[in-house]
């Protein structure tokens, strides 16, 4: 029971963690749905691999994070060009000097 309780909390501190990381960098709606997922794959898995030995374990781990970085790099958003004037034919401006 200790086990199956540290593994519970690991396993919601990396889900926050990881939640806060694709919100801070506002990756797109589906990274968020696949995250959903694989999370819920995840812990649907684990918790049927109770017995299984630590290697398993190990992998199962090692196989979360690989998916996470994937979710993470597939879903990044698009980088907007955003001009810095609203004016299509600005003026060119003196050197300024501090």
């Amino acid at each position: 029971m200790k086990k199956k309780k540290g593994f519970i909390i690991l396993f919601i501190i990396i889900a926050f963690l990881f939640a806060m990381l694709l919100e801070l960098s506002k990756n797109t709606l589906w990274g968020w749905a696949v995250f959903g997922a694989v999370m819920a794959v995840f812990l649907t898995v684990r918790l049927k691999l109770k017995n299984n030995g630590r290697l398993i374990r190990f992998l199962s781990w090692i196989i979360l994070f690989a998916a996470l970085f994937l979710v993470f790099k597939l879903s990044y958003p698009p980088y907007k060009r955003v001009p810095a004037v609203n004016v299509k034919n600005p003026e060119i401006t003196g050197t300024v000097t501090i």
